[in-house]
């Protein structure tokens, strides 16, 4: 005993390594038996809550708002431009010589105003011959009658003298056209567009001499799809806003039957007062028509997504975190954003990540920041 004691003392070394083996082997004794009685209850939730969050990390991230649907009227957007409620071209109706000018280009010209004056004094002495003869063949027709009644004349001879005096009065009635008609007017009230002749044109039979454009009302033309154009009616009131920034209020006046085969739009015609003739025709413009109340939120357009066929729509979260896809049905749209139907009055739409996810996944989902 005493030389295993010296022993120790000559190499201390030797009873440190026998004392950790005895540790080492007490210790592993003691995991043995946990083993065998099992994990206390306390680290069997700590087990389950770390697979739990093993398995969120898996899931895709987003972020998502939650979005409270409002009544808004649906509102459809049309875009356009603005064109003359009439527009004619007048012409000559006589082979005559242009004397005088009568109405300034762009002047605003009034129903039966003079535009310019053709010769007239041929057609004048015309006239003058044509009233004289009247007048003779009158006389002539009334000797002959009287003479009938009388016995004198035979039934024959009054009728030559009436067809006389019916061929002179004929004649008169075409001079008196003719020289009305060296007095070329407009035919209703507008601007006078364009002038296509001077003083000392000779014109032709049919030519043309101005043009007249019809501004009050004016007509903004836009074409309707397929799928509005039924919730269209004539007489509905319509808001049009013009490229210039002004605003008017007008009525659907015009509604086509037939859709334009390439494009397959209707056209539809909306008038407005403008009764200073100050806004011209060819001015872009956008309608906008509106219709009855609906439920609809309003989101911002960089929200939209498109679904596996390539179909806009907007990506939303169910109660249980499973991402949808709803097509989009656009309500109406504002300039901070758009206002889109078909969802639930409270719905959770993904706001960040939506571009990484499909309609069906399960995501792991957390509130956006408020801005």
């Amino acid at each position: 005993m005493k030389a295993l004691v010296n022993q120790f003392q000559q190499r201390p070394y030797l009873l440190a390594l026998i004392i950790s083996l005895a540790l080492f082997f007490y210790l592993l004794s003691g995991e043995h038996i946990m083993a065998g009685e099992g994990v206390p209850p306390a680290e069997e939730q700590t087990t389950a809550e770390g697979s739990l969050q093993a398995g969120q990390d898996k899931l895709a991230r987003v972020e998502f708002t939650t979005y409270q649907a409002e009544l808004v009227a649906r509102e459809l957007a049309l875009y356009g431009r603005t064109f003359a409620d009439r527009m004619v071209t007048v012409s000559s109706e006589l082979d005559s010589e242009v004397i005088k000018v009568l109405a300034t280009k762009g002047s605003l010209v009034k129903a039966g105003q003079p535009l310019v004056a053709l010769d007239r004094d041929a057609r004048a002495d015309q006239l003058a011959y044509a009233k004289a003869l009247v007048a003779q063949r009158t006389l002539e027709f009334e000797g002959v009658q009287k003479l009938n009644a009388q016995g004198f004349q035979a039934r024959t001879q009054l009728a030559a003298a009436q067809s006389a005096l019916a061929s002179a009065k004929a004649e008169l009635k075409r001079w008196q056209l003719e020289l009305a008609n060296t007095t070329i007017e407009a035919p209703f009230t507008g601007k006078l567009n364009q002038r296509f002749v001077e003083k000392g044109d000779f014109l032709d039979t049919g030519r043309a001499v101005a043009e007249i454009v019809d501004l009050d009302p004016l007509v903004v033309v836009v074409y309707v799809s397929e799928t509005d154009i039924a919730d269209i009616e004539l007489g509905q009131n319509a808001s049009i806003r013009l490229l210039t920034g002004e605003t008017h209020t007008g009525t659907v006046r015009y509604i086509a039957s037939n859709s334009d085969p390439a494009t397959n739009t209707f056209n539809v015609e909306v008038s407005f007062a403008n009764a200073d003739y100050r806004i011209p025709a060819g001015i872009s413009a956008e309608v906008t028509l509106g219709f009855d109340q609906t439920s609809a939120i309003k989101v911002s357009p960089a929200l939209l997504s498109l679904s596996e066929t390539g179909e806009p729509g907007i990506k939303y979260l169910q109660d249980n975190n499973q991402v949808r896809f709803a097509p989009i049905d656009i309500v109406r749209t504002e300039s901070d954003g758009i206002w889109l139907a078909g969802l639930d009055d409270k719905v959770r739409v993904i706001t960040l990540g939506q571009g990484y996810v499909r309609d069906g996944d399960f995501v792991n989902p957390e509130p956006a920041a408020e801005q």
